[in-house]
This record gives C-alpha cells, structure tokens and sequence, in this order.
C-alpha cells in the first residue's frame, strides 16, 4: 500500500489529482482487505468484524427467533424439525446462519455459482449438531464435576437445564435423566424427544431459516434468477445491511493518513462492489 501511495506522490500531475489516486487506491486496498476476511468464515468469525456484525444484530433477531418460534404456530405446523428448532438456542442459530451464509454471498463473482441447496442443508445439519453437542456437554458436566444435579428437558416450554436433585419432585412437566449415561445412550434419548429428522428435513430446516433471516436483518436477500418457464433458480446476493456494515469498518477502522489536497464533498454512500 505505502509504495503504491509514495508512487503516486512522485507521478507529474497535481496535489489535487494524487490525492484523488491515494483515496481511490486506499478505497481498494481496504475493499480487497475486507472481503478476503468476509469471505472466508474461519476469518471472519475469528474477527473483531464478524463478531460486531453477530453481536449488533443478536438483540433484534432473538426476538424476531421467538416470534417465529411462540407467536404463530402456523410457520411451523408439520414441520418435523419443529423440536430441534424449539430447543435450540437463538444465539446458535443465529451465529450459525450468518456464519455460514455471509461468507457464500461474498465469495463468489458469479451468483450463479452459489449452491443454495448445499448451503441450506450444512445450516440444517449443523444447527442438529450444535444442539446435541452442547447439550452432551453440559449433561456431562453433572458426571465430571460431581455436581447434585439433574439434566431436565422441560416439554412445556422447549427448555433443557440443570435442576437441583434435592428440587427435582418440582419439575413434572418434562423428563429428568438418569446420570450416568453413556454419550450414545444420551443422545438417542435426546434423540427420541427431539424426533426423526431427515437429511430432507435439514435442508427445510436451513431453507425456511435462511428465507426468515435474510428478511428480517436485511444481511443477505435472496434473489430468483428466471431460467426458463416454471424454473426458477435461487442464490443470495448481499443486503443493504451488510453494505451498510462494511461501509461502516472502512469508514471507521482506516489507517489516517495526511492529505495533500484540501477536501471535496462526496457520497460516502455510494455502492462500492
């Protein structure tokens, strides 16, 4: 970047136009910077950027998760992966879209490239992995720490915790698990609870979350490319919101650098991709 700026500097032309170049050389160098980091998901959610864009947006969307969840039973009548959504906490899943699908929107040149299919499945699939991880985990937890502990499941308001063993009479709308159990034996009673759920009902699972999401925080929409009559393919293309954010890293997490010409207005909003 410097040996760029200090080439520049040594071009025959005015303080004017060399300050034009710098900015429009500074504006890419820090383009490609960011969009290598947003591009590539271990990056970007092992960033400062990708957890700010997680964090700004966890507070709306826990609600807008509880709405989809509570408010209307209708968004998920007959949908077999209805438990595992129910348990599953709204920051996992949350972090599990975005993480996911901010980088494939970004990544490729051509949208047509994008695996809509592939992507929804892996959410899906991961979701169910996440869940059943942590809860593993934090059932373990009452083995290895020698806790007086029960692990609930709470079938009334979809919620799994760890009770009191003393208390444990108190928790009737649910089931309680036996200690000790194997990490199989575990997770095939979680399982039993939670229901059988396809490989076809992760992809809906991923694509009814995918759809709901990119409403909701504006990040990433989808977009329908019209191929040819009654066929229609689906890709993500970046929101408003995520312009927005990316905007606002450039714009605030620059390097400052003196000017050599004194400066115009301009519009900082001007689309940039």
């Amino acid at each position: 970047m410097y040996k760029n700026i200090i080439n520049i500097l040594n071009k025959d032309l005015d303080n004017y136009q060399k300050q034009l170049l710098i900015e429009n050389s500074l504006t890419d160098y820090w383009k490609n910077e960011i969009l290598s980091i947003f591009k590539n998901k271990k990056k970007l959610f092992g960033s400062e950027y990708g957890l700010n864009i997680i964090i700004k947006n966890l507070i709306k969307l826990d609600q807008d998760l509880n709405d989809y969840k509570f408010l209307d039973k209708r968004f998920l009548k007959g949908k077999k992966y209805k438990n595992l959504l129910l348990f599953s906490k709204n920051h996992d899943i949350i972090s599990i879209v975005i993480s996911n699908v901010l980088p494939t929107c970004i990544k490729y040149d051509n949208i047509n490239n994008i695996n809509v299919v592939s992507l929804v499945g892996k959410i899906g699939n991961e979701i169910s992995k996440t869940f059943f991880t942590n809860e593993w985990e934090k059932y373990s937890s009452i083995n290895k720490d020698n806790i007086n502990m029960s692990f609930f499941v709470d079938l009334k308001k979809y919620d799994i915790k760890l009770v009191d063993v003393l208390e444990k009479d108190k928790y009737t709308n649910g089931i309680i698990f036996d200690k000790n159990l194997s990490e199989d034996d575990f997770k095939e009673k979680l399982s039993n609870i939670i229901g059988n759920i396809t490989d076809d009902d992760y992809y809906l699972l991923g694509l009814d979350l995918l759809e709901y999401i990119a409403e909701k925080s504006q990040l990433f929409m989808i977009h329908n490319i019209f191929i040819e009559k009654y066929h229609i393919r689906r890709t993500i293309i970046p929101g408003k919101n995520l312009e927005y954010n990316i905007l606002n890293i450039i714009s605030t997490d620059s390097e400052l650098l003196p000017m050599i010409s004194p400066p115009h207005r301009v519009n900082i909003w001007k689309k940039w991709w």
